[in-house]
């Protein structure tokens, strides 16, 4: 009789862990649709998710290199080189579609060089991808910076004026690339592989799997989606400037990481999971603005709920 008094504490505590995430969404999105009004609109509620688009786009590939035991932290920096050389080539002339192929051939490019570096040089993903960052910022800043920026040509920045019904085009597409990404990630071959090279490389080599085979697909892949989420994000600011996704990297990895895909490789999900951890840093920075706290509040508090999304994957880890 006294079995289940002993294991009630265990059960309570791994439900939490497990989870969490869904609590806290829930919770946030209560306590800012009662502390405002505007914030449960379809006007503001529309324009969240719109910040939510490029993110999304970015993410989805983002979460097949880290659910495969990997890092990339260059996609802010290969959103903004992607588009530099894009930009550049509008700027001065050429049609518009060359731009948006040079753009994502771009993105491409440094991707694939990333996977050539780590599997030859053997250098590790977190290494070659900071060097990229370093670097390529500064060949970014070469081509955009010292002209004080490049606005983007109208037939981009139109897309943002599209709505489907209260949905803007933009975060449609976002759903599209995640529902596909999601599939490929679940329903195919390939998404089995990345899950059983996260979960042991060792034994997915063993059992014959082309480890580097996959990262050149996969790093190459999250180079084109970082591109492609930098044409997005240019839709919506209409210019390239100088710091121009800064920081995307970071951010989009602890989406990733909030909305469950594991830090350690070998598990997580891109719709819903991604989606909503991608939705729920959108929702607190767009919440705490509307409900009036100090900007310099918003870090601590998405920073406090990032350290606990990561001490959750860490306790679902070590339980695995």
């Amino acid at each position: 009789m006294n079995i289940p008094a002993v294991h009630t504490p265990r059960l309570s505590l791994s439900f939490l862990v497990d989870h969490f995430f869904y609590l806290v969404f829930l919770l946030v999105f209560v306590f800012f649709s009662l502390a405002s009004d505007k914030f449960l609109t379809v006007s503001n509620l529309s324009s969240l998710l719109l910040q939510c688009s490029y993110y999304g786009v970015l993410v989805t590939g983002l979460s097949f290199v880290i659910i495969s035991g990997d890092f990339d932290i260059s996609v802010g920096t290969v959103a903004y080189v992607s588009m530099s050389v894009g930009m550049v080539t509008i700027a001065a002339g050429y049609p518009i579609l060359l731009g948006v192929a040079l753009t994502l051939l771009t993105g491409v490019a440094i991707g694939l060089l990333n996977a050539l570096i780590i599997i030859y040089l053997h250098v590790p993903a977190f290494i070659t991808t900071l060097g990229v960052l370093i670097a390529g910022r500064g060949v970014g800043h070469l081509l955009v910076a010292e002209q004080g920026g490049i606005e983007a040509p109208v037939a981009l920045t139109q897309f943002a004026q599209f709505r489907i019904g209260p949905l803007y085009l933009e975060v449609a597409f976002m759903l599209l690339v995640m529902f596909i990404g999601q599939f490929v990630l679940t329903r195919t071959a390939f998404g089995r592989t990345v899950f059983a090279i996260g979960d042991n490389e060792k034994s997915a080599r063993r059992i014959g799997i082309e480890i580097n085979k996959m990262k050149l697909v996969l790093f190459t892949l999250s180079g084109f989606v970082a591109s492609l989420a930098g044409l997005v994000y240019v839709t919506q600011v209409g210019y390239l400037h100088a710091s121009f996704a800064d920081g995307w990297e970071f951010t989009a990895i602890s989406m990733a990481v909030i909305g469950g895909v594991s830090l350690f490789g070998g598990r997580g999900t891109i719709l819903p999971g991604a989606l909503l951890g991608i939705t729920l840093i959108v929702m607190l920075q767009n919440g705490l603005t509307i409900i009036g706290l100090s900007p310099y509040i918003h870090p601590f508090v998405i920073g406090s709920m990032i350290f606990v999304a990561i001490l959750a994957d860490s306790l679902k880890n070590r339980r695995n």
